[in-house]
């Protein structure tokens, strides 16, 4: 049953209660849906249904309406959390404990990809609703470069149980060629002995018969040639009693099991390496695309910059969440004399732009920042208020950077150099921070004895 109350504020929603919305953005790791006008709902890729989603983006397509329960309700941050499973999850959980049970550490087992991430692999088990982690150093005894060129989510893959843990409801697994080259060679024992078990039998049932055949021509053959006889027979026994490759694989076994170890060690060092790069390396990929949104913005707004209130309205909402659309709006209300209504725009630009968006947010608490500064009365009490509640949102040492750079460009040195101290104190382990009282007094010094262009606060700062 689906709910029909309208919800309006995040108090309407409590955990365990139905809800309906529309899908509003997808990705990779699950999507959002819109409740309301102003409550936005994330769902997380394993929650979004009771089996495996292979496309996301083509299962949940934007606008397509869906319904699912509430999972956790955050009123300070205004975040909400759906789940669109069906099943329920004490049913769900007393059923993964049951299969738990089943699973030992050394079955092999066949299972279904479902995730791959850098490091690792998330495989469903088959005939089972259990998902367990091959970790990258489990995936091969070579190492690894890039796990998402090899496999992709919904593959087959035979992999070994190495560990569970029932307590955290965790699986480990491994793919590594050894595991199953041991349960083939046992398997090659086993038929080799088979055989040779069966060759051992005919060959005494052959020599019995010859013998009981030819009594009386052993009976007269000589002594020498009868121990000779018997001597080759002993030695052709021994042999087919020796099983066989059994001393090869004993003398073999510990240089194998020091090159796994090194191969671990190898792969543990460079897997560390490979994390950190690809930090770096998305770090980097997203400030080139904020950069790229932001001059495509800026041209946009040369070609066809708006002219009106009605102009800047349509413009907010077709990129809500762009901070350098809404300061623009802001600037035009000032080039107005309109100050409360840049104020309001100002407000309206914290309550719509995503949550996520933490740049975004920071660049319009910052253009508040400068608005009171210029418009407060008086301004300084105003900054403070508008700096306490940006302190409530956005990381903290961000937000006082911001400010103290309003209080170094409007030459405010008695509030920046109070701040400076109090930052020290707050983020006494900050190298940024610190760097920054360093270049304030350093200028203040230079300005007192008349040499004030003899190196700028970035020139110190970049040295």
């Amino acid at each position: 049953d689906t709910p029909g109350k309208h919800l309006e504020k995040i108090e309407d929603l409590s955990p365990n209660m139905i809800v309906q919305g529309y899908v509003k953005n997808v990705t990779s790791k699950g999507c959002f849906i819109m409740l309301s006008r102003k409550l936005d709902a994330k769902v997380l890729l394993s929650n979004l249904s009771d089996g495996y989603v292979e496309s996301p983006e083509k299962e949940f397509p934007i606008g397509k309406l869906v319904a699912g329960r509430v999972l956790s309700v955050e009123p300070l941050s205004k975040r909400v959390e759906v789940t669109l499973k069906t099943s329920d999850s004490r049913t769900a959980s007393q059923s993964e404990i049951n299969n738990l049970s089943n699973l030992h550490v050394g079955d092999i087992v066949i299972g279904q990809i479902k995730r791959v991430e850098s490091y690792g692999l998330f495989i469903t088990i088959e005939n089972t609703n259990l998902v367990g982690l091959c970790h990258v150093s489990e995936l091969s005894e070579d190492h690894v470069d890039n796990i998402e060129t090899i496999y992709r989510a919904g593959e087959k893959v035979k992999v070994k149980i190495l560990k569970v843990d029932k307590e955290k409801r965790r699986i480990s697994l491994g793919m590594k060629s050894s595991y199953f080259k041991n349960d083939a060679d046992n398997l090659q024992m086993s038929s080799e002995e088979e055989s040779d078990e069966a060759i051992e039998e005919v060959g005494s049932y052959n020599r019995s018969s010859l013998l009981e055949n030819s009594s009386v021509a052993v009976q007269d053959m000589d002594m020498e040639s009868e121990d000779g006889g018997s001597l080759v027979l002993a030695q052709i026994e021994s042999r087919a009693s020796v099983p066989p490759l059994e001393v090869n694989l004993d003398d073999e076994q510990p240089d194998m099991d020091n090159g796994i170890s090194q191969n671990q060690g190898h792969t543990d060092e460079a897997k560390t390496i490979d994390e950190k790069n690809n930090r770096h390396a998305k770090k980097k990929e997203k400030e080139e695309r904020e950069q790229e949104i932001r001059a495509a913005e800026e041209r946009l707004l040369e070609k066809d910059a708006p002219r009106t209130p009605d102009e800047f309205e349509r413009l907010v909402r077709s990129s809500p969440n762009s901070s350098f659309v809404w300061i623009k709006y802001m600037a035009f209300m000032l080039s107005m004399a309109d100050v409360e209504k840049a104020r309001s725009i100002a407000e309206r630009a914290l309550q719509t732009i995503n949550i996520r968006e933490e740049n975004e947010k920071l660049n319009i608490w910052v253009a508040y920042f400068n608005l009171e500064n210029e418009y407060g009365n008086p301004p300084e009490e105003a900054v403070v208020k508008v700096f306490q509640r940006a302190l409530q949102y956005c990381d903290p040492k961000k937000v006082h950077l911001a400010l103290l750079g309003l209080y170094e460009r409007t030459e405010q040195n008695k509030l920046a150099d109070e701040l400076l101290y109090k930052m020290i104190k707050k983020f006494k382990h900050s190298c940024k921070v610190i760097i920054e009282l360093l270049s304030f007094h350093f200028t203040s010094i230079l300005s007192i004895f008349g040499h004030a262009n003899f190196v700028s606060p970035g020139t110190f700062r970049s040295g």
